[in-house]
């Protein structure tokens, strides 16, 4: 089983994927950052290899298509959002 998370990066999005692939589930994670960080890293450890992280913005619907057919996705969890950082969410609503 493979489950696409978008938001893979964000806190709840890391929390998901650990679970995740701590429970067997290979997992693939779509971000506007792409890359985990090493704290990421560090806090998901050896579940981390069951994580392929991949740079996509959520609004790329062909880009998400080709994910979901390269990766043979079953399940999608949906945790991609704009949280409030600075001015951002003011800037880009």
């Amino acid at each position: 089983m493979t489950t696409l998370v978008t938001g893979g990066t964000g806190f709840v999005g890391i929390h998901v994927m650990r679970q995740l692939a701590l429970e067997g589930q290979a997992v693939v994670s779509v971000s506007t950052r792409g890359n985990l960080d090493d704290v990421a890293c560090q806090f998901l450890g050896e579940a981390g290899e069951r994580i392929v992280s991949l740079k996509a913005d959520v609004l790329d619907l062909e880009k998400l298509r080709a994910v979901l057919r390269e990766f043979a996705v079953d399940t999608v969890i949906h945790g991609a959002a704009i949280t409030a950082i600075g001015e951002l969410e003011r800037e880009v609503p």
